[in-house]
C-alpha cells in the first residue's frame, strides 16, 4: 500500500506511523496462516488460546497464502511471523479464503468459509474481548468472489444492492465497536484473467457496478459518521495500470497464471502477474 496506490479519501486522514493495531477482513487476497488456523485462515477459534497464543506462520514460498509467500497485510505491518501482539504493528487477520460478504446471498466454495458477517462476529466474540488494542485501522477487502460467483445471476443489480447493504451493516458493527479508521479496497480487473476471458464483457459490467455501489455507499457511511476516516484504495486502477505496463514490476505474462503444482509454467513465479486463476 505504497504512496503510489490510487486512493480516495476525505479531507482528514489517520497517521499510519501512530497505528498500533490492524484488523483485516476479507478473502484469499488477504488471508494469512496461523498455528491455530488452517491453510485458509489465521484462526479457527477452537481453543481458549486461539487469539493470544496463535503465531502467524512465516509464508516463504508456501501455500498458506494465495501470494505463495507473505501477502500485502504482512508487508504493510511487518508482521510476518509470531504472535500478532508481539509485532510492532499488531496484525489480527480475520480473512478467509473464498469468502463472500454474505454466504446466504453468494455461496462460497465451501460451507465452512467464514463470510464477512461471520468474520465480524468472530472478531467481536474472540478478538476484541481478548486483547488490548488502540489506534486501530480496519482493512476491508470483499467483492471479488461476490462478483465472480454471481456472473450467471440475471438480477445482479438487486443482488449487489443486498450484498453492499450487508457489507455496510458490518461496517456499522465495526463502528459501534469503536473503530474509527477504515481502509476499503475495491474489486480489481479480474476480467483480464484467462479464466474469465469468455465472460469478459459481462464481468467488466459487473465489476463496474459493484465498485460504483461500494464507493457510493462509502460516501454515505462517511457522511453518517463525521468522526470516521475512510481511505478508499482503488485496486482496480492500480491493477489495470500494472497489467498495461507490466515491465514496471518485472512481469512478463499478464494473461496466464502460475501453476503451483504444474511444471507446465514456463516462467518463474515472479514473472507472472496472476499467481492462480484470479489471485496475485
Amino acid at each position: 500500500m505504497a504512496a503510489a496506490v490510487p486512493i480516495r479519501r476525505d479531507g482528514s486522514a489517520f497517521c499510519w506511523k501512530k497505528t498500533e493495531t490492524v484488523f483485516v477482513f476479507g478473502d484469499s487476497y488477504s488471508a494469512v496462516g496461523g498455528e491455530k488456523g488452517s491453510s485458509a485462515t489465521w484462526s479457527l477459534f477452537e481453543s481458549d488460546d486461539a487469539v493470544n497464543n496463535n503465531p502467524i506462520i512465516l509464508n516463504e514460498a508456501s501455500t498458506l497464502t494465495t501470494a505463495s509467500g507473505p501477502n500485502w497485510s504482512e508487508y504493510l505491518t511487518g508482521c510476518f511471523k509470531g504472535r500478532p501482539q508481539d509485532c510492532s504493528t499488531h496484525l489480527f487477520n480475520m480473512a478467509y479464503n473464498g469468502a463472500t460478504v454474505n454466504s446466504q446471498l453468494v455461496k462460497p466454495w465451501r460451507p465452512i468459509v467464514a463470510d464477512f458477517i461471520k468474520q465480524v462476529n468472530l472478531w467481536k466474540e474472540h478478538v476484541v474481548s481478548s486483547i488490548q488494542w488502540s489506534n486501530a485501522v480496519s482493512f476491508v477487502w470483499f467483492g471479488i468472489n461476490d462478483v465472480c460467483k454471481s456472473i450467471d445471476n440475471e438480477d445482479v443489480d438487486d443482488l449487489f444492492a443486498k450484498v453492499i447493504g450487508n457489507y455496510f451493516e458490518q461496517m456499522e458493527m465495526l463502528y459501534q465497536s469503536n473503530i474509527r479508521s477504515f481502509v476499503t479496497i475495491n474489486v480489481p480487473p479480474v476480467d483480464r484473467t484467462s479464466k474469465f476471458a469468455p465472460d469478459k464483457d459481462v464481468l467488466i459490467d459487473r465489476i463496474t457496478k459493484y465498485n460504483t455501489m461500494l464507493h457510493d455507499n462509502t460516501e454515505q457511511f462517511r457522511k453518517r459518521h463525521t468522526d470516521v476516516v475512510i481511505v478508499e484504495i482503488d485496486a482496480h486502477q492500480l491493477f489495470s495500470n500494472y497489467l498495461s505496463n507490466p515491465t514496471q514490476i518485472g512481469v512478463q505474462d499478464t494473461t496466464n497464471y502460475f501453476e503451483k503444482e504444474d511444471s507446465s509454467s514456463k516462467l518463474p513465479i515472479q514473472q507472472y502477474f496472476w499467481n492462480g486463476e484470479i489471485s496475485i
